[in-house]
């Protein structure tokens, strides 16, 4: 058994400048394939409002699956990363 109060969450302090860093790691990310990620992205878009057209509930399925389309647009970024790092090992 853990002696973790689990009421209690552990943060991590970083500085303010380390902001910055995850937007230039961000950007440098999505330059790696940048027309992969347009392409998800719209991909994302044309299905968000295909499902919004549906009556009544279309909207709230919409608004309930958002969170996991955008978890596997991040997931192809990631996945996209490293596909081009791979390439770049192999030459």
């Amino acid at each position: 058994m853990s002696n973790k109060d689990p009421q209690k969450v552990d943060y991590r302090k970083v500085s303010a400048g380390q902001g910055w860093q995850w937007y230039v790691e961000g950007w440098r990310l999505f330059l790696t394939r940048p027309g992969v990620l347009y392409l998800v992205l719209i991909l994302f878009l044309l299905v968000q409002l295909a499902i919004s057209i549906v009556p009544l509930v279309g909207g709230i399925v919409a608004t309930l699956i958002a969170p996991a389309m955008m978890a596997e647009c991040i997931w192809c970024l990631i996945v996209s990363a490293r596909f081009a790092a791979t390439c770049r090992l192999i030459r």
